[in-house]
């Protein structure tokens, strides 16, 4: 099998789904490419902190995501 050159990481995980969402847009209007995982589960069990949804990128563009996000602290 045939490893992806850039596999996706973990940037960050929520316990609310708006906001993982928000941050994603945020992200995304930026030029990253992500992608929220677990989302559903962190809604049924939203607040809880067990199950949050889970916002990864690409690991070429984890850098960039980190910089955007300490810079966006308000999202």
């Amino acid at each position: 099998m045939k490893q992806n050159p850039d596999p996706v990481v973990l940037l960050a995980t929520y316990t609310s789904q708006p906001e993982a969402y928000a941050v994603k847009g945020m992200l995304e209007a930026n030029g990253i490419i992500c992608t929220v995982s677990d989302e559903l589960m962190s809604t049924i069990y939203g607040g809880i902190g067990a199950f949050p949804a889970r916002l990864y990128v690409l690991r070429s563009q984890l850098a960039l995501a980190q910089q955007l996000l300490a810079e966006h602290n308000d999202v």
